[in-house]
């Protein structure tokens, strides 16, 4: 479980942040995954935004360190190029 004062993005944010091996959706495009309406997301790139998470969870300070606040991901920023 992650600390609630840390803002991590969420999980469709950490996919999207991956093109997808199987369609070929580029970052920021959802998956063209017609068969799957509730879940269009395929497993390829889940597992892509899985290890990203878990990679930066690792790396950020132990839990009675973080600043509250803080982000310690290592998504790109909204404004910044990809």
């Amino acid at each position: 479980m992650t600390d609630p004062d840390t803002p991590w993005p969420s999980s469709e944010e950490y996919m999207l942040a991956h093109r997808c091996s199987r369609c070929g959706a580029d970052i920021g495009q959802r998956c063209n995954a017609p068969n799957k309406p509730d879940h269009p997301w395929h497993a390829p790139r889940q597992d892509a935004g899985i290890r990203h998470y878990r990679r930066d969870v690792g790396r950020a300070p132990w839990r009675e360190d973080r600043v509250p606040g803080k982000r310690y991901d290592t998504l790109p920023k909204a404004d910044s190029p990809r």
